[in-house]
């Protein structure tokens, strides 16, 4: 509550240099309408990736204060790294520029910024930054060009990222070209030896 006073129903009790008012979570509660979440963090007691989903509140005593429920990403993240589009692709998901999952763990719980060397995150997060989520083909660090879908993810700042290499889009229509070829250059030998037998 704005006094200080705080109510945990697993009965936590924070430590007395723990300034509730001060945190992060409590702030942005505050400018909320309705309960929404605010950015990621990693737990202190847990060392995981938690949100706070948070809304400010008026008691029938007058005493105001913000309402809190923290969500554990942990399933959530796995569930987005075991996503592999056409069973050789990956996913990924950010918040504004705070990474949420990445092929690279240990890059979870950081920022895009914080990676200057990795151009094709860089990219993802210029692409959802320009507001042009259609599909991009993104060159990675590793010379590999991508397709890359967005998916924003709704009443969050979260966007679901997934990419494929394109030779592995494009291998269906590469051969459905040479297919297309091979019949196109019978035709062409059948139609020519019809004619020269004429």
């Amino acid at each position: 509550m704005q006094d200080g006073t705080w109510v945990d129903p697993s009965d936590w009790v924070p430590p007395s240099d723990y300034v509730i008012t001060q945190k992060s979570w409590y702030t942005e509660g505050l400018g909320h309408k309705t309960f929404a979440p605010g950015e990621p963090y990693i737990d202190e007691q847990t060392k995981g990736l938690v949100v706070s989903f948070t809304r400010p509140l008026k008691l029938s005593d007058g005493r105001t204060g913000v309402a809190s429920a923290d969500l554990a990403l942990n399933g959530i993240l796995q569930y987005v790294s075991d996503m592999h589009p056409m069973k050789t692709g990956g996913t990924m998901m950010l918040s504004n520029d705070y990474i949420l999952s990445y092929f690279h763990p240990e890059y979870v719980g950081s920022k895009v910024g914080d990676h200057p060397s990795d151009t094709f995150l860089a990219a993802v997060l210029e692409a959802i930054n320009s507001g042009n989520t259609q599909t991009h083909a993104i060159k990675s660090f590793n010379g590999v060009t991508y397709i890359v879908a967005f998916s924003p993810v709704p009443g969050t700042n979260w966007t679901l990222i997934s990419s494929v290499d394109r030779d592995t889009v494009l291998a269906p229509l590469r051969h459905l070209q040479y297919v297309s070829i091979t019949i196109l250059v019978i035709a062409i030998i059948i139609i020519s030896l019809a004619i020269w037998k004429l």
